[in-house]
């Protein structure tokens, strides 16, 4: 509908400078566009003509637009081409590369953003592991780890036997329901972290643990005082998170209390040399040992790269407080959060900022630099659909 409304009065619909200067392959796009018919759009979108028109028109009286979407069109079997014409409609008007308009991958709940901030990815980086082992006295695997998907494949086919889940409900976030189920049937222990049941609860190993936690909204206090969290959101806003409640049971212990718990039964005096009596009693000196482990944390906001006695912004830092990663561009309206390291962690990449840091010379007809990110790069989930295991 905006080549058609294009075609009837030039300049009405289209961003004719931008996508002169800033595209190519358009009239290979909008021919192929002009050739399709109603009837193939009306089945392929289940919508009616009259939806179609009525968005067509709130289309036409925004200057700016933003797309947002969440895991349902990333993990769709067809999700790169779906994001790429996605992609291509912010193009036909120049949604991309201003401020107020782009693309906004909607990204993890909870702190998902902050956890591949601070290095959680199955593919850390060299510098990242060489820092890590340096803080605390060990060598770091150099082997990559799977990812959400890879792991269901190798817990259908028995090479991963133990699953823990830090919350969430995996079963029913992953893309293929049933696949999942029969991965996670075949492990030989399945332990969950959680503040309630949910689906996942009933899909249980041979042998299950189901450890209930401290919610968000009860107060964590520990033996050193009331303890707060550090989160990063999917707008890529770090800020404070503390419970406020009494807790439901004086014996339920915070997510961090369980995992230190965890690692020093397991690792004992042979594992690496980290207090982890003391990460669990004290939270900031978690952040401490982070400042130092990933240099972006360490900016002039102490609340970020350590104490959390200061609160933390609720707004972005200046682009000079964490630079982007090489190869994205920026300028100096570009909003980065104070904290991110971006290393190479998906979720941290500009691509989900309402402040499209796309690059604009994306192409029509090839899958975007932005839309291969968004289609890929869940901290929980990726794309490759284990339909095709």
């Amino acid at each position: 509908m905006l080549l058609e409304a294009e075609d009837d009065a030039p300049g009405s619909a289209l961003d004719r400078d931008f996508i002169t200067a800033h595209t190519h392959g358009f009239e290979d796009f909008a021919d192929q566009a002009r050739k399709t018919s109603w009837d193939d759009i009306l089945e392929a979108t289940g919508l009616s003509a009259q939806e179609i028109r009525h968005a067509f028109q709130e289309v036409m009286a925004a200057r700016k637009t933003v797309v947002c979407w969440a895991m349902g069109l990333t993990q769709h079997r067809h999700s790169v081409p779906t994001i790429r014409e996605v992609v291509n409609f912010l193009l036909l008007r120049g949604n991309i590369g201003r401020p107020g308009a782009g693309l906004c991958p909607v990204r993890g709940h909870s702190n998902v953003q902050g956890d591949r901030t601070m290095g959680i990815h199955e593919k850390p980086d060299a510098a990242f592991l060489d820092a890590l082992g340096a803080e605390f006295g060990f060598d770091p695997p150099r082997h990559h780890g799977h990812d959400a998907v890879e792991t269901i494949r190798a817990m259908r086919d028995g090479q991963v036997r133990v699953f823990v889940a830090l919350g969430g409900n995996f079963v029913s976030a992953a893309p293929d329901t049933d696949l999942t189920e029969r991965a996670l049937r075949n492990c030989e222990l399945t332990v969950q972290i959680s503040t309630k049941l949910n689906r996942s609860h009933a899909v249980a190993g041979r042998q299950a643990l189901i450890l209930p936690c401290l919610g968000r909204t009860e107060a964590d206090l520990g033996p050193t005082g009331e303890q707060r969290v550090t989160v990063e959101d999917s707008m890529g806003m770090v800020h404070l998170s503390r419970g406020r409640l009494a807790p439901a049971s004086d014996t339920l212990l915070s997510e961090v209390a369980i995992i230190c718990r965890m690692a020093a039964a397991v690792l004992g005096s042979d594992g690496p040399q980290v207090p982890w009596e003391d990460f669990a009693a004290d939270h900031d000196r978690i952040r401490d040992r982070i400042a130092r482990v990933i240099p972006a944390s360490r900016t002039s906001t102490p609340a970020c790269a350590g104490r959390a006695a200061s609160p933390c912004p609720t707004r972005h830092a200046t682009s000079d407080a964490s630079p982007p990663a090489p190869g994205w561009p920026t300028s100096p309206s570009t909003p980065w959060s104070c904290c991110a390291s971006r290393r190479g962690g998906c979720s941290s990449r500009p691509s989900a900022r309402t402040t499209s840091t796309t690059p604009p010379s994306t192409a029509w007809t090839t899958a975007t630099a932005a839309s291969t990110k968004a289609a890929g790069c869940s901290s929980s989930t990726r794309t490759t659909s284990p339909h095709k295991a």
